[in-house]
C-alpha cells in the first residue's frame, strides 16, 4: 500500500512539474517536425524540469514556435527558451481594452517575424546576442535575444543574473 501511494505520488509530482531534464526525448522529438533548427542548453542552473509550452499540440505541423519553459524542483519558474525561425509567419493577437466605456477590440495579424537587435551588446560562443535587464524597483532577470543560424532564440528570466543567462545561452546545442 505505501509502495503504490509513493508511486503515485511520484508519478503526480512528475504531472505538476513537467518532464525532467534528463529526458529530452520530446525535444527531440519536435525538433524533427520543425522546418528550423531548435536548441536545448546543457546548463540549466537550478531547474531540473522542462514544459513544452507552444505548441501545445506536438503532434501538428507547420510549427512556427517553440517555447520550452523551466522549472526547478519546487515547480518554480527559472527560464523560458523560445525559438522561431527568422522570417517566418506568425499570427498576432492584438487586444485594446477602453477602461471608460468597458470596450475591449481584438484584431488577429498575421506579419512576418523579424529579429530586432535591441539592448546590451553581448558574445555568445562568438554570436553577437543582446541583452536586455528587467527594469523596476528591486527588479532582477531579463531576456537575452540572438540568431542562431536563421532560428531566433530569446532566453528570459525573472531570477538569473546576466551571467547565469550567458552561461546557459552558450551551452545552447543544436537538437539533431
Amino acid at each position: 500500500m505505501l509502495k503504490t501511494l509513493c508511486l503515485n505520488l511520484s508519478f503526480l509530482i512528475a504531472a505538476s512539474f513537467g518532464t525532467s531534464i534528463q529526458d529530452n526525448s520530446t525535444i527531440k522529438n519536435l525538433g524533427s517536425k520543425l522546418n528550423f533548427n531548435i536548441y536545448a542548453p546543457s546548463n540549466v542552473e537550478s531547474a531540473t524540469n522542462y514544459e513544452i509550452k507552444e505548441p501545445s499540440d506536438l503532434n501538428q505541423t507547420n510549427i512556427p514556435i517553440v517555447l520550452i519553459n523551466y522549472f526547478n524542483d519546487k515547480g518554480s519558474y527559472v527560464f523560458g527558451v523560445r525559438q522561431i525561425k527568422n522570417g517566418a509567419d506568425i499570427i498576432q493577437e492584438n487586444t485594446e481594452f477602453d477602461v471608460k466605456n468597458k470596450t475591449r477590440k481584438s484584431e488577429v495579424v498575421k506579419k512576418k517575424f523579424s529579429f530586432v537587435p535591441r539592448g546590451e551588446l553581448v558574445s555568445i560562443n562568438g554570436t553577437k546576442a543582446w541583452y536586455e535587464g528587467y527594469i523596476g524597483k528591486n527588479a532582477t532577470g531579463g531576456t537575452l535575444k540572438w540568431l542562431e543560424s536563421d532560428t531566433y532564440v530569446e532566453l528570459d528570466t525573472s531570477e538569473l543574473s546576466k551571467s547565469s543567462l550567458i552561461n546557459i545561452a552558450k551551452s545552447m546545442k543544436k537538437i539533431d
